[in-house]
């Protein structure tokens, strides 16, 4: 299976960057473009045909909500992972609602950012950790 092409929204320059090698060293993914903020996103987007979106949560929960609402509009088959440091039901469940395929931890380690890349690539669901399961 070839790698997947993936966005990365995150606003810290440090974590994408150190993403975008991690992930290219190791040949999970293909990194295609990279978004510190929703209007660098969307150009990205449009310019673009990822396969899986990578977007770090909350931004600002109404922004994320709003800008994913946007980009499935676009892209109704796009494929995105949330990634966050802080669980916040009520976001993740309104998320699922619309369309997210799965959740990650940033505390997580490269295995899980390959798994979820990989069930999600196979249109399965992927939730990190017992307190991201759709349950």
């Amino acid at each position: 299976m070839n790698t997947p092409q993936i966005i990365i929204m995150d606003n810290n320059l440090l974590f994408r960057q150190s993403l975008k090698l991690l992930l290219t060293v190791e040949h999970i993914a293909t990194v295609i473009g990279e978004a510190s903020n929703g209007a660098e996103f969307m150009d990205i987007l449009t310019k673009n045909k990822p396969d899986l979106v990578l977007i770090s949560i909350p931004l600002d929960t109404k922004t994320t909500t709003e800008l994913m609402q946007q980009a499935l509009q676009y892209m109704p088959d796009l494929k995105i992972i949330a990634v966050s440091m802080f669980e916040n039901k009520e976001f993740r469940t309104g998320m699922i609602e619309l369309g997210v395929k799965g959740f990650l931890q940033k505390s997580g380690n490269l295995n899980d950012f390959a798994r979820a890349f990989s069930q999600v690539m196979k249109g399965e669901n992927y939730y990190s950790a017992k307190r991201y399961s759709a349950n």
